[in-house]
């Protein structure tokens, strides 16, 4: 399997924008701009071809991408081909055939989206009010910049499955854990990069800051030195919540519906069903992209 690397995985992401504007622009072939897409197809190509793979899973606008192309000038596309726009106007004739299938994957995956924050709404709610008082923990875990060509996917699934199974033992930092959720998205600037949201037992647990940066360290930890953390408990980011009145970390009161409302809302972000730019496009076969806690 060639491996695909947290730097690289960015042409992935820009396949999936190309191929989105162009299937639900509405046009058709004549009224689209020949000059312009086979300046792009000529951007992509080589990119795209030098790491892809069939050992991964694909969404459907780049499965649509590699079969338009595989259709127009075969499956061993070489280095050296250069669109043109006559080569350009049977790419998009193929691409096409394709709508209606990539249009209900982009509405599926909407769906799928709303179906987890629904469910995930209704565990943060039943977490939050079992327990007078919970310590809310938002943290973003991700990979240094100048070390992401050096991590490959299957690393980000290894350590992300490791950094679970640390979670679901409740030992050190995750002691007095009472409810979790996490949703691994990606993106162009930040690549992969895993939200998670944790609730402890308030009575148990207080300095959400020191929990929060325990956690990242854990993660670091598991990358070996490569991963870093965002630590949204820090004494800047609450501020400016508060200031807002969305503070929804730290520590949450059971008989206080606005810190309640405001600590689902932070949970929910996980499941924002209109961060489509972020939904995953490539990945190894069978990596999960959300999960969370059993209320018990």
């Amino acid at each position: 399997m060639s491996e695909i690397n947290m730097q690289s995985i960015g042409i992935f992401h820009q396949v999936d924008n190309f191929i989105r504007t162009l299937i639900t622009r509405n046009i058709s072939v004549n009224q689209m701009d020949l000059n312009k897409i086979t300046l792009e197809l000529n951007r992509l190509h080589q990119p795209f071809f030098r790491i892809f793979s069939n050992e991964y899973w694909y969404s459907n606008t780049i499965q649509a991408f590699v079969v338009a192309i595989y259709s127009c000038i075969g499956e061993v596309p070489t280095k050296d081909f250069v669109w043109q726009t006559s080569s350009t106007a049977k790419f998009l004739y193929y691409l096409l055939t394709y709508e209606k299938m990539v249009r209900y994957s982009l509405d599926s995956q909407i769906n799928q989206e709303m179906n987890n924050r629904y469910e995930l709404e209704q565990y943060v709610r039943r977490v939050l009010n079992n327990y007078a008082k919970s310590l809310v923990i938002f943290i973003t875990l991700s990979y240094q910049h100048q070390w992401r060509e050096k991590v490959s996917l299957e690393d980000f699934q290894n350590q992300i499955d490791n950094f679970r199974d640390l979670i679901s033992n409740k030992k050190t930092c995750f002691k007095d854990l009472v409810g979790y959720a996490w949703a691994i998205e990606q993106g162009i600037e930040k690549s992969y990069h895993c939200h998670l949201w944790l609730a402890y037992d308030g009575s148990k647990r207080q300095s959400d800051f020191y929990i929060g940066k325990e956690v990242g360290e854990k993660w670091v930890k598991i990358t070996n030195g490569l991963g870093e953390y965002h630590n949204s408990n820090n004494p800047e980011t609450k501020y400016s919540y508060q200031q807002q009145g969305r503070l929804g970390i730290g520590r949450i009161h059971r008989n206080n519906l606005h810190e309640i409302e405001n600590a689902v809302s932070t949970a929910l972000y996980l499941t924002e069903p209109h961060k489509c730019n972020q939904y995953l496009v490539v990945k190894p076969s069978g990596m999960k992209t959300f999960g969370k806690g059993v209320f018990r």
